[in-house]
Parts: C-alpha cells; structure tokens; sequence
C-alpha cells in the first residue's frame, strides 16, 4: 500500500480549506452516517472523525498527472442557513488547485449521492399509503454507493459464493496490499481502494494472497484491464442497456453483477435490480407482510415510482434499520 503521511490534526478539526457544500434536499446527514457505518463492503468508505462525532472523514484522489494526490477529509454539518449543509474540511498545510477541489467535489458527490433529487419519491410516497411510512422514517437519506463503479465490480467478483463477512475480508486486503491510504499521526491510516492500474498487471502475487482463488484474481485482471482509461461519467449517460450489456462481457460479471454496478456503482436508479438478494423479501415485507410477491407485482409497484425506482427498492431495503425507532416514535407521540 503506498501511504501518504498526514500530520496530526488540531481538535476540533483540521484547519485546511474548506468548502461549502449543498447537498440536493432533502437531506439527512444522520441517515447518511448510519448507512456508511453498516457499508461493510466498502473499505474506504471512511470513519467517524475522533472527538466529532458528528464528522466523517475519509480519504480521496484528486487532480490528474504530476498534480494527483491523495488527501484527507473531513465533512460535517456547516451550521449554516439550511440544515442540511456541509462543510468540507481538508489537512491543515493542503493547498489546493481549483482542480482538486472540483475533483474532490465531484468523487464526494458520486460517493454520497448528494445531487440525488428525491422530490418525486417524497411526492410519490404520499399517494402510496404502504410506503409513505417509510419515506417518513428515511426522509432525506441519499443512498451512499460505492466509491466508483470498477469498486462495484471488484465486490461483485469478490462476492460470488462467499460468505459476507469473508468478502468484506478480501476487499480490506486488497485495500491493504495494492491500495493507498493517508497515515494519521495517532490514528489509523484513511485506506482508499486501489485504481484499476493497480490490479490490471503484475499483481497476481497480491491478489492471489487477498482472495486466495486463482479464479477469481483472473477475473480481477480482467475487470481491472477493462475499466483501465474508462471515463465513469460516461457510463452513467451512456444508455443503460448498452452499459448493462457491456458489465455483463466483462470477465467473471453476468446479469446480477451488471444490475449492481449500474445500481450501487454508477447511481443508475432509473431501474430496480431485480436479480438483487432480498428485493422481493423487501418490497413485500412492505406491502404484503407475510406474503413474498410474484416478480411481476412487485414491477407494477416499481413503475409508480419512475426514474426513482432504485432509490424507492434502496429505501425498502434500508427500512428496517430504522423500522424500531419509527414505531417508537410513533408510540410516543400517541396520547397518554
């Protein structure tokens, strides 16, 4: 791992630049930080910052050529007119070209999904008595996704039949041994998942000890290879079935592996990812408790929810994180 050292920061946070940031509202930055604390699968999704508890910091490339960097951040609530501000924080000591900034800007907002416009699920749910309550629960959660879609597909290949926990291991080594991090003075170092390049060649040794399945390190190669110089901003105007098909040609990625690089990796939620483990269990643990819906059901009730239909299938899947402390929410508040 090539490490890039950080001093310590001052309490209560690094006195670098920093940037405003308007997440597209609603908002909720608390929904934000309990869905990253779960997201098990993304080794570099970052941490709570020490002695804020309210902040999360991670790291992140910017600028391009001589100008790449690897930097530490922190992101927490602006305190400013709107609630659902940020503030972006770097290192006490970064200077930053505008490119970096944009750079930074742009992977945080892909990452966190903050340009997502949730104005039609909220209108969408207050028609649909079934969901309604669980757009009140989650209101402002913007779906974290992975870091970037060749991340997305790397977890797709680590995934197949393993078990969670031991996939979420070989992510962390992989991180480990051919990623990058930041090294924190008095803290563990901010990881970052490594760039395609770094898998593509002359890596077989350490990807073989992170998955210890020549299998799967060839399939790696081969997804790294393809997503070598490919532009991401690309695949997500590109038509969705013509990036399906080409995920799908891509070693060791078929149809489940394509709907979830679209869906966690690229932020395509113009459609749900029905091959998704747990879609049908979600959707009729909503609207049919007790009963699993025939596939073609619970399409109709996607339909309803147009271009959104990711992000209402997101929301039925995350409902019950929150499902208790709703109920109890609405306890409280009946009269004595």
């Amino acid at each position: 791992m090539v490490r890039t050292t950080a001093a310590a920061p001052p309490e209560p946070a690094p006195a670098g630049p920093q940037l405003g940031i308007t997440p597209r509202p609603p908002f909720s930055w608390r929904q934000t930080l309990a869905a990253l604390r779960g997201f098990e699968a993304v080794p570099d999704r970052g941490r709570v910052a020490l002695g804020a508890p309210e902040a999360w910091e991670l790291a992140l490339r910017v600028g391009s050529g001589a100008g790449r960097r690897v930097v530490r951040v922190r992101l927490a609530p602006s305190g400013g007119a709107s609630a659902s501000d940020l503030r972006l924080t770097f290192d006490h000591g970064d200077a930053l070209t505008l490119e970096q900034a944009a750079d930074a800007w742009t992977e945080l907002g892909s990452f966190l999904a903050l340009h997502l416009d949730l104005a039609p699920l909220v209108a969408a749910a207050a028609d649909d008595p079934a969901f309604a309550p669980v757009e009140r629960a989650l209101h402002g959660f913007h779906p974290p996704r992975f870091r970037n879609a060749f991340q997305a597909a790397c977890w797709c290949v680590v995934r197949q039949r393993t078990p969670q926990r031991f996939a979420v291991a070989t992510m962390r080594r992989l991180t480990e041994l051919l990623g990058e991090a930041v090294v924190v003075e008095g803290a563990e170092p901010l990881p970052l998942f490594p760039a395609p390049e770094a898998l593509a060649h002359g890596a077989r040794e350490p990807l073989l000890q992170a998955t210890n399945n020549l299998r799967k390190v060839e399939r790696l190669e081969g997804v790294a290879r393809a997503f070598v110089g490919v532009d991401e901003a690309e695949l997500r105007r590109a038509g969705y079935d013509e990036v399906h098909r080409w995920l799908g040609s891509l070693p060791g990625l078929g149809p489940w592996s394509a709907e979830q690089v679209l869906w966690r990796g690229l932020g395509r939620v113009e459609r749900a990812p029905w091959k998704d483990t747990g879609a049908l269990a979600a959707v009729s643990a909503v609207y049919t408790p007790g009963l699993t819906l025939v596939p073609g059901a619970a399409r109709e009730l996607a339909r309803y929810y147009g271009e959104l239909q990711g992000v209402w299938l997101a929301y039925l899947k995350a409902y019950p994180r929150v499902a208790g402390a709703a109920g109890r929410g609405r306890a409280a508040a009946r009269p004595g």
